[in-house]
């Protein structure tokens, strides 16, 4: 892995009124040189369970929530005084969640996705 480069692994989750909470045990790797952070769903001893994809028979979490399942990774390149932002995203909220919803929900993100990363990638004076 690069020198300025970190791994790390944390937890995620989404707690929406009209759904059971759902929980990710994540592997976030950023490269701040390199314009990339990249977040992986994983299996983790400290936080027991798997999503319905894996393929260690990970039981369900003890505690009742439903393990979820996502992928996600931003990518920026310059571009002139600008840059271009790239996003891909996979999500799977287990459960009996519509995957229709999952795909709505996921698209009315991305506008606040985006703003976030435009403030914390503007010069000081612009904020």
């Amino acid at each position: 892995w690069r020198a300025g480069a970190r791994l790390e692994v944390a937890e995620a989750r989404i707690e929406q009124r009209f759904m059971r909470r759902r929980e990710f045990a994540v592997l976030n790797a950023i490269d701040v040189d390199s314009g990339i952070f990249v977040s992986k769903s994983i299996l983790h001893a400290a936080k027991p369970g798997g999503s319905i994809w894996n393929r260690h028979n990970a039981s369900v979490p003890p505690d009742g929530s439903v393990r979820a399942l996502n992928s996600f990774a931003v990518r920026t390149t310059p571009h002139g005084d600008d840059c271009v932002v790239e996003i891909l995203n996979f999500i799977d909220v287990g459960g009996s969640f519509p995957r229709r919803l999952t795909n709505m929900i996921t698209a009315a993100s991305l506008p606040d996705i985006h703003k976030r990363l435009q403030a914390a990638m503007s010069p000081a004076e612009d904020q």
